[in-house]
Parts: structure tokens; sequence; C-alpha cells
């Protein structure tokens, strides 16, 4: 039904199919989604999405969960790979799936966590194994996933960073929550449990001798009374404290590592992966075996569901899939376990897992500079989910930093150690700028203009260096400004005659009004003049402020200011002046008289 190459190779395909099983396949209790039995022999419509990944040097599988310091957060598939994307620049998500089974209804001691082991990037958030662990080595070989290997992390361990991110010490974790004998390093924390259902809190007061702790932690996941992943730079050193949910504090009587520790210091707490998947720096949980040594396996769900699915082609090749249920009249039935696994033979995979399904079924693709959801989830809108399984690539994002009438800001952030990206050249209205200090504007740009922003750069990633061509995107640069004419007053009989005159050729301005001090005075005509007692005047600032539509689309958002030319002083000891400002949909354009009293 569709078919679109994406970059570095990615491929993802929208296949109608059909699918059936036989006597072997069913169970009595078996449902077709319909609300009747699975028939055998019959043939059911599906809608499949397919992606296959290429296993090569810089392209990456990433589980990702939502950037929250005090536990779990529930989010859309295209929430968590925006989220990747501001917290590592120098990637983008090129596509994306729903992840692990999790916490959906949060009544876990710690809500909303995944049922199996997660670790992100080298981050070993969840130690927990539940039913099948599934690890991305990302090193460009066939050997591009392990699973169905015995999960093991070694104890809890103490890691030090210096101030560009390196780990230059690693200490090993005694104990919890108690006072450390002569040259041991224990951890505090405050963790949550279940008591008859209830969701309690047991805390923890750190003393003050040898303690350093982190009151506002990157991340602080307590699973239970023994298992901790913390990260985050140190705020208070030797205070006794009684640590919230998410706190953790370091009390230490080893010599070496308290020369290490002060305030500022980015410190981690977690459990390494050691064994099998120790090469693995992205691990995800996930349901049963569909696939292994090219061979159909263990169907143990004879009910039609929405599903998701990963496996591995001999070559290394990852192929992701989701197959679309719950949906009878849009034909799309999902599929028993035994089809699942018949799918993914189909694909070429020489094993296959499954993953989450049901409404968590999600894929998405990357679009320009938006995510569109490639498959139709069972429950009309994208669930949120605990976590997700993006690919992703090493590739610059431009910012638009800020945009007038007439020019244009674009800035980068400066990406991860792993990525250097430099020669940056920007071409915008045919002129093309070198970006310095990681910013580049664009001059004399008309009003009411879109322009198509097309950039090179230099990526090194692994030792290599590449030039690569962003993805062009278009901007539109605001209406024409409003112009302040005239604003000027005259002391008449014992009243301020306040005169103004104003031009909006776009017609932008919704709302004009004159500010006295804290009074108003609405503004209804572009010329005219309104009479002020001057006791309501005198030694205030006057403000003629303009509130406006700066673009008719809504999501043309941009925040800049500016100052207007001068306007020359009508009266002796009057100075005016005119400031525009414009914040997110509103364009405020004031001008300033200063009023003074008129000696005698």
């Amino acid at each position: 039904m569709e078919t679109n190459f994406l970059r570095s190779g990615i491929v993802h395909v929208k296949d109608k199919a059909m699918s059936s099983t036989d006597e072997s396949g069913m169970s009595a209790g078996g449902s077709d989604s319909s609300g009747g039995k699975v028939i055998a022999n019959q043939f059911y419509p599906q809608s499949v999405n397919v992606l296959t990944v290429p296993s090569q040097s810089g392209v990456k599988v990433v589980n990702w969960t939502l950037t929250n310091p005090l536990g779990w957060t529930l989010a859309t598939v295209r929430e968590l790979a925006k989220d990747f994307e501001k917290n590592n620049p120098g990637w983008k998500v090129v596509a994306a799936i729903n992840g692990d089974f999790f916490d959906i209804k949060g009544t876990g001691a710690l809500p909303y966590q995944t049922n199996g082991v997660t670790v992100s990037n080298g981050e070993v958030l969840r130690p927990i194994t539940n039913n099948a662990t599934i690890g991305f080595t990302n090193n460009g070989t066939e050997n591009s996933l392990v699973a169905g290997k015995n999960f093991q992390v070694g104890q809890h361990q103490l890691d030090v960073f210096d101030n560009n991110g390196e780990i230059i010490a690693s200490f090993a974790i005694n104990s919890f929550n108690t006072e450390p004998d002569e040259g041991e390093t224990n951890l505090y924390f405050t963790f949550p449990y279940l008591e008859n259902g209830e969701r309690k809190e047991q805390t923890q007061v750190v003393p003050p001798e040898n303690s350093y702790t982190v009151i506002s932690p990157i991340r602080g996941l307590a699973m239970s009374a023994n298992k901790f992943y913390g990260k985050g730079k140190i705020n208070v050193v030797g205070e006794e404290r009684t640590l919230t949910l998410g706190q953790f504090a370091i009390v230490t009587k080893n010599a070496e590592l308290k020369a290490l520790l002060a305030q500022n210091v980015l410190i981690r707490i977690q459990q390494p992966v050691i064994g099998d998947y120790a090469e693995c720096d992205n691990i995800i949980g996930g349901g049963v075996t569909l696939v292994l040594n090219g061979e159909g396996y263990n169907p143990t769900d004879f009910n039609r569901h929405p599903r998701t699915m990963v496996g591995r082609k001999a070559d290394g090749t990852l192929v992701f899939a989701t197959v679309d249920g719950r949906q009878v009249a849009k034909n799309m039935y999902g599929m028993l376990q035994e089809e699942m696994a018949a799918l993914m033979l189909h694909y070429g995979c020489v094993e296959a897992y499954n993953l989450d399904g049901g409404g968590s079924t999600t894929m998405i693709i990357r679009e320009g500079n938006n995510f569109r959801v490639v498959n139709s989830p069972s429950e009309d809108n994208e669930r949120r989910d605990s976590n997700a399984l993006l690919i992703v690539v090493p590739e610059l994002t431009l910012n638009i930093a800020g945009i007038t009438d007439h020019s244009l800001n674009l800035s980068m952030l400066t990406p991860q150690k792993e990525v250097v990206i430099d020669n940056v050249k920007v071409t915008v209205n045919n002129q093309t700028l070198l970006m310095e200090d990681n910013a580049v504007e664009f001059t004399n740009l008309a009003p009411s203009q879109s322009y198509e922003v097309t950039y090179t750069y230099d990526l090194t990633y692994q030792g290599l260096t590449r030039m690569m061509t962003g993805e062009p995107f278009t901007v539109r640069t605001g209406k024409t400004k409003p112009t302040v004419n005239k604003f000027t007053y005259e002391l008449i009989d014992g009243e301020y005659i306040i005169s103004w005159d104003y031009s909006d050729p776009d017609e932008i301005v919704t709302q004009a009004y004159i500010k006295i001090g804290t009074e108003i005075e609405f503004v209804r005509e572009k010329t005219g003049s309104i009479a002020i007692p001057k006791n309501k005047v005198e030694g205030k600032t006057v403000n003629l402020i303009f509130k406006g539509d700066w673009d008719s689309d809504p999501s043309e958002r941009f925040e800049f200011s500016y100052i207007a030319e001068e306007i020359k002083p009508v009266k002796k000891g009057c100075q005016l002046g005119a400031s525009f400002y414009y914040l997110q949909t509103v364009l405020t354009v004031t001008a300033v008289l200063l009023i003074f009293k008129r000696r005698k």
C-alpha cells in the first residue's frame, strides 16, 4: 500500500495482508476481536507496517523513556521521540515503535514503570527482568540483537564524572541507608512500597558527617529497598536532611572518593550490566519468543489483538512490525501469536519477539520536521506509554531562534560528545552564511514571505567525517510591523491633549490603547486624540500599546524584539520613542512618552 525510503537505508512498508490459523493454532477461548471465536482456516484481513533497519555504523536503536526527575511518566511515541531530540542534540529520530509492557494503571509502588529491563544509552534505569529481555548492540554487525539470555547486573556502583561528562572514577556501594564502616561508601534514598494496596514511603534522614546529597536529580528512581538508579549533581555537602522520593545521598568514609566529591560534581548510581548483555547499550523487556533459529516458536496467546514485534535477519538487519486490530469495520482484525511468527518469518527474520500490543501498538516515521503515525491505533488516538524504541541517526537540527518581518535568526545546540558538527553553512534567499558561535542571522528579508532554508555541515561520528546535507524547511517572515507616525502631547487649559497617528498596512492590530501609569484608554481609530486631566498625567509614563496577530498560521510562533526609529521631540524637555515587542502569538507595540512637569 505504501513504501517510504527513509534515511540511512531504513525503509518503511505498509502492507495489506491476510492471515489464518489451522486447528493447531486455535484455542476454545480464542476471540477474533469481533466478539466471535477464531475460525480455523479462515482468512482475516490485516494491516501491517514494517520497518527494516540495516545494521550499520551511525544507526542506533534507543530505548527511550520520558525525562522525569522523580519517577516514570507516560507519553505517546511521538512525544517520546521529541523528548529524545530535545535531550540529545546532534541526533534525529527516523522512526519509532512502542516498547515494553508497563504498569498502565499506575498501581505499582513506583507507578508507570516498565515490566522488564530498561537500559537507555547505557543508563540502567531498571535492572529488573520480567519475561523476555531484548538488547541492541548498535555495533553495525550481524550480531545486532541479543535475546533469550540470562540478564545479569553487578552490585550498585557510584560513577563520578568530570566537567566533560567523562567517568573519572567508580566505587562500589557497600550498603543502603546505614552508616558506612571505615573505607566504605553507602547510599541513602527514600523508597516507596505498597501496604495492603496503599502506597507508602520509607523516608530516610541523611547524617551531616561525610554526606553528599543530590536534592535536584536528573533522574532518581527508587524501585525497592535495595534497587535504585540516580543521576545528578551534588547540591549539599555535610548537611542533615530528610530525603524526599527521587533524592539521594552518598555517605562515605573512603578518602579517595571524598577527594573527588564536592558541590556541582555529577554522580550516578546504577547497577552495571554484566554477562551476556554487557555489550548492549540499549535493552528492553518484551513478551514471548515468536521465531527462533528461523522457525516459528511457542504460540501461547490464541486471541486476535493489535501487535508490536521486533526481530533480526541473518545479516543483522532489524525488523520492527506492527499489526492493527480491534477495528473490524476497517478490516483490521489483529493476529494470534502463531500468525505473528508467520509474519516475521515472511519478512526474513531468523529470530523475533513480541512487545507490548493492544492499544499501545504504534509506529511513527519522520516526515520533514514532524512525525506521522503510520498505523491505526485501536483506541483512535495514540496511547501514552512508558517507553518506546527509537531508530536514530546522528544529524544536525537547526532551531528558529527568532524571526521578524525582515529578519531570521537560526541556532544549533552543541551536540553530545560522541558527535561533532562544524562548518555549518546555511542558505536563505540566495545568501549563504557560515554559522559562527552556533548562530546565524539573515536580514533584509521581505515581510509575509516564505523562504526555504537549506544547509550543509561536516559531521564526525566514530572517527569518520562526512559532509551532510540537512533536511530543507520553510519559514515565513512576519507581516509588516505597524509604525507610529505621531505620538505627541500639548497642555491646554489644565488638560493634556495626547495625539497619535499610526500605520498598519497588513491590518495586524486587533487592539490598541494608551496606558497612563496603570490607567487604560482604548484607541478606536488609527488617528485621533484624547484629553486627560493634568494631574492624571504629569510624572507618569505614557505608553501607546498595540496587540495583534503576527501571522494567521498558529504553528508560526516566534519570539523577537526590536527598537523603532526615534521620534523627534515636539516640545522642549520631552523625549519620545517607540519599542515593539512580540511574545509568541501576540505583537505588542509600545511607544513611550515621558512627561515632565512644566517649569513655572
